[in-house]
């Protein structure tokens, strides 16, 4: 797996790959708490976090990763691509126990949404699996729960290697921004957490991305949040907290996930970049 991780660029994150025993991943790190831990406690506290440079190095690590070469490695495609689709399915498969969650979970999806719709999602999908714009290295699930801050908080680690894939920069991309699209929503649906700037995080993190495709990049947000509705139902079971993610979904797919990237508060430089 070393062999897959470029040199450290200039304002980068450290991908820091983990030793595996069986299906167990160890990492050596000096920090103790995820970015999403981080920002999480300042948003409930009502506090303002300064982090938009580990969004920054995010941005500029994940550029110099999908410009690696994977020539010769048996890479599939991402994982998340292939666990939504076979949800789109096959709603009732999962682990035991959780497939009457993950059952109504679709129930609930298809009466919001309608079959056409479902059917767009599973093409998205599709298109991740089968299709690939380009066969770039990519991390496979970039999220602030990979990025850990450094003890001294001068530099962020990034975990590596558990879903590692080939694919298009977007996938990557867009499963951050996603993340930081939902709590944009979750936060503006609260009225509070606007202290975290969000905007200027998702700013910080797309400036080192300048060819981005936009179409392709909102697919993939909507794909994230479906994926993170899938896995809380399927950890959890079915919770009605999840009706207002469920009734978001025909907005979601109709904009091409333009809408909830639209809330989230750009600088100009980059909303300037996104498709009006």
């Amino acid at each position: 797996m070393g062999e897959l991780v470029p040199p450290r660029t200039d304002g980068g994150a450290q991908l820091v790959v983990g030793g595996r025993t069986g299906n167990t991943f160890t990492y050596r790190l000096s920090g103790g708490t995820s970015l999403a831990e981080d920002l999480l406690r300042a948003w409930e506290a009502e506090q303002d976090l300064s982090v938009t440079r580990y969004l920054a190095a995010a941005g500029t690590t994940l550029l110099a990763l999908s410009a690696s070469p994977v020539t010769g490695r048996d890479l599939p495609p991402p994982l998340g691509a292939h666990q939504i689709r076979a949800w789109l399915r096959h709603a009732g498969a999962g682990s035991q126990g959780k497939s009457a969650a993950r059952m109504r979970l679709h129930a609930e999806v298809l009466a919001a949404a309608g079959t056409a719709r479902m059917r767009t999602l599973e093409e998205w999908a599709d298109q991740l699996i089968d299709e690939p714009p380009q066969f770039g290295l990519l991390h496979g699930e970039y999220s602030l729960s990979a990025m850990i801050p450094e003890r001294n908080g001068a530099e962020i680690a990034v975990l590596f290697g558990e879903t590692v894939c080939r694919g298009p920069l977007e996938y990557d991309a867009g499963w951050l921004l996603g993340e930081l699209a939902e709590w944009s929503d979750v936060s503006q649906a609260e009225g509070g957490g606007t202290a975290l700037r969000l905007g200027a995080l998702a700013s910080a993190f797309l400036r080192p991305l300048s060819d981005l495709d936009l179409d392709l990049l909102g697919k993939v947000v909507v794909l994230r949040r479906l994926m993170h509705v899938i896995d809380y139902a399927s950890a959890f079971g079915w919770r009605d907290l999840l009706t207002p993610y469920v009734l978001l979904t025909p907005e979601l797919v109709d904009s091409c996930g333009l809408s909830t990237l639209s809330r989230i508060g750009w600088d100009e430089d980059v909303a300037a970049r996104l498709p009006s």
